[in-house]
């Protein structure tokens, strides 16, 4: 007499690593793609199990996530979400978002001149951040004019005498 028994092949649930990513616009992230499962099972859409803090994820049916950082967030964020097997079995990971902070952005200044002005060069400036813009500094010499900082950003320009031109 003989007898033979057999055992189910146990499931195992698939493998989610962690995710980073480096941004200073909205990032759009697939996070399965660096999981995978050891069965060879086929992987279901993510889930997020925790949320961001500092910004608004939005997921796609197809498993990628829109991640919109907080206005003027910089900083380190991050979310978790899970993955599961076509059996059921699910795992977790990490995504984390390093969110940079943007240089200003200057736009160019023109003025025209008979005796002096007061110029304002951050006024039509901006920072794509949010954050407060810092005081101008002079990068290069005047040729035709002095050049006085006074208080609050602001610039004293007097044409040199008789001047004509740009």
């Amino acid at each position: 007499m003989s007898a033979e028994a057999s055992w189910p092949n146990p499931n195992s649930p698939p493998i989610a690593n962690d995710d980073f990513y480096t941004v200073h616009n909205p990032v759009a992230t697939r996070p399965t793609l660096n999981d995978s499962d050891p069965d060879g099972d086929a992987l279901g859409a993510p889930s997020v199990v925790t949320p961001p803090q500092h910004g608004l994820l939005h997921g796609e049916p197809n498993g990628i996530f829109l991640y919109t950082q907080n206005f003027g967030y910089v900083g380190v964020d991050s979310f978790i979400y899970s993955v599961c097997d076509s059996h059921g079995a699910c795992s977790s990971a990490t995504v984390n978002i390093q969110v940079v902070n943007q240089a200003p952005v200057a736009a160019a200044d023109s003025y025209e001149v008979h005796t002096f002005i007061l110029i304002t060069p951050t006024a039509n400036d901006s920072d794509p951040d949010g954050d407060p813009l810092g005081s101008p500094v002079v990068t290069s010499a005047q040729q035709h004019g002095l050049l006085h900082g006074e208080p609050n950003a602001v610039f004293r320009y007097t044409p040199n005498f008789g001047y004509v031109g740009s």
